[in-house]
């Protein structure tokens, strides 16, 4: 698919993600507008969201301390569906084979020659989210991003060591102001950046 004559992604993309060590399969959906999404998925969005690493390192900063409701889970889905219809980011849901979200992944920017990512998952599925950045690495990969790389807060060491065991390296420090859906929040914080240079 090209948007002016730019390679982009597909709408209603479904890709299969592997948990290590295991035969079991994931569904890597884009979150666009042919994905349903349901109030039982809004309220699973908002439980994960608030469990207390996912909290402290994503919303804590970014709600000033309140929790993260199920009116913030709509206002993203909403907000993530109209990015990928704009081609602005590109945003993706992971489920179980019972169709339940369990994670989160994220290209924050259309930016080929270097856009930042995000991703959550939830505590209680191990094992997914190393091969699931490497998934995302690879469909950046093939539309033509030349590196992704992602911010990560000291102290993060799960975050940490799934990005260099999909390939990223540590390249050093830097300060970065904190958004929320893109907007920003007034603060700053120190971030670990990591990169990856893509073979496309």
């Amino acid at each position: 698919m090209t948007t002016n004559g730019k390679q982009c992604f597909p709408p209603g993309m479904i890709e299969y993600v592997k948990r290590y060590n295991s035969e079991e399969m994931y569904l890597l959906r884009s979150l666009d507008e042919y994905l349903d999404i349901s109030n039982k998925d809004m309220e699973r969005i908002a439980s994960i969201c608030n469990e207390e690493q996912i909290y402290r390192f994503l919303f804590k900063d970014r709600l000033g301390g309140r929790e993260y409701t199920v009116k913030d889970a709509e206002n993203f889905i909403s907000w993530a569906k109209d990015c990928w219809k704009k081609q602005q980011s590109f945003f993706f849901l992971m489920q179980d084979t019972q169709g339940a979200i369990v994670a989160c992944l994220d290209i924050s920017s259309s930016d080929f020659s270097g856009s930042p990512i995000g991703y959550w998952v939830t505590s209680n599925v191990r094992g997914i989210m190393t091969n699931s950045v490497l998934k995302l690495c690879e469909l950046a990969g093939r539309i033509g991003y030349k590196k992704l790389f992602a911010l990560v807060e000291p102290g993060n060491g799960r975050s940490a060591g799934v990005l260099m065991r999909a390939g990223f390296s540590h390249k050093g420090i830097q300060i970065e102001e904190i958004r929320f859906m893109n907007e920003p929040t007034g603060t700053q914080k120190l971030f670990e950046r990591y990169e990856n240079e893509l073979e496309c």
